[in-house]
């Protein structure tokens, strides 16, 4: 239980909260601890949302998956992101997207009811529930709308250079394999292969398996 006190320190909704306030609610099964393995599905598409659910440790990803078998990773969760708190008071509590463990996962789970009373005791704590849901909200709106649209070479050419200025330099190391990069842009690998085989080709870039060199 300490693990898991010290780990909602981190995390603003819950400073709302004294230390006694949080022990409580675990010690009487109000707040629910759980833990994944990577790659395993949290939520399905479709499944019913009856909990607001806060990441504690790990990474999760919100993907959508088209007809052809493509898959497009919307959005990414950290530490301290809420899964659920936009969907458990909606007329439709379903889940628009699966869910998945990109790494081992710890999230912390709080009923609907246990949530609504959380809110009407506590205005801190509702203030900063609030500001959660409707920074994802437009967060997800704004990613959905740009990146769907958007041609392919303008979602990599936008990747890499936000991975140049975080990394200060033009020889960029890929964090990920190209299948989970082709992933998070929303297209099959193959695609992404060929139209880096392509900005080459153009002298816009070179590449091997673990980085990409910009000459732009």
């Amino acid at each position: 239980m300490n693990n898991e006190i010290q780990l909602m320190d981190q995390i603003p909704l819950f400073q709302a909260l004294t230390v006694e306030e949080r022990k409580k609610h675990l010690q009487e099964g109000r707040f629910h601890v759980t833990t994944h393995d990577p790659g395993m599905i949290i939520h399905l598409e479709g499944d019913n949302c009856t909990s607001m659910e806060v990441l504690l440790e790990g990474t999760l990803v919100v993907e959508r998956i088209d007809v052809s078998g493509d898959v497009l990773t919307v959005a990414e969760f950290k530490q301290g992101d809420v899964l659920g708190g936009n969907l458990i008071f909606a007329t439709q509590p379903q889940y628009p997207m699966t869910i998945t463990a990109r790494s081992p996962v710890k999230l912390l789970e709080v009923n609907k009811k246990v949530v609504l009373e959380l809110c009407r005791q506590n205005t801190v704590f509702l203030e900063a529930f609030l500001s959660l849901i409707s920074n994802y909200t437009f967060l997800l709106g704004e990613k959905i709308k740009h990146d769907v649209r958007r041609p392919l070479r303008d979602k990599i050419i936008s990747y890499l250079e936000v991975e140049r200025k975080r990394q200060q330099s033009n020889c960029v190391k890929l964090p990920m394999s190209k299948k989970a990069l082709a992933e998070r842009l929303g297209v099959q690998r193959t695609s992404l292969s060929r139209e880096l085989q392509k900005m080459k080709q153009e002298g816009l870039v070179n590449y091997d398996a673990h980085s990409v060199t910009l000459k732009w």
